[in-house]
C-alpha cells in the first residue's frame, strides 16, 4: 500500500491517490482518491479491498516513519481481520 502522487482539483484543493498493488500477480486492488489521506481513508481504502478481494496473507508498506520496530502501522493492521503480517519495505524498493 501506498499514498502516491497529488492531484490538484480546478479550485486548487489538493487530492492524495492511494494505492494497492497485489505484489505476486502485480494487480492492482486498490486505487482510490481522497481529499486527505488520513488514517481513517487509508483503512477505508483497505478494508473494501479485502471485502472484494480477501485477506492479504502479507501488508508491504513504506511507511517506516509511522511504524514502530519496522512493522506495517498499527492502525492499518488494525484493519486486518485475521491472518495478515505486516512489514515495512525502504521507500527505495
Amino acid at each position: 500500500m501506498d499514498v502516491t502522487a497529488s492531484l490538484f482539483l480546478a479550485d486548487g484543493r489538493e487530492c492524495k491517490v492511494i494505492t494497492g498493488i497485489d505484489d505476486h500477480s502485480r494487480f492492482c486492488v486498490i486505487a482510490t482518491v481522497v481529499m486527505r489521506a488520513t488514517g481513517r481513508a487509508v483503512c477505508l481504502a483497505f478494508t473494501t479491498a479485502m471485502a472484494e478481494y480477501g485477506i492479504p496473507g502479507e501488508v508491504l508498506s513504506d511507511t517506516a516513519s509511522s511504524s514502530p520496530g519496522g512493522s506495517a502501522s498499527p492502525a492499518l493492521l488494525r484493519c486486518c481481520s485475521s491472518g495478515s503480517a505486516g512489514r515495512t519495505a525502504s521507500p527505495s524498493g
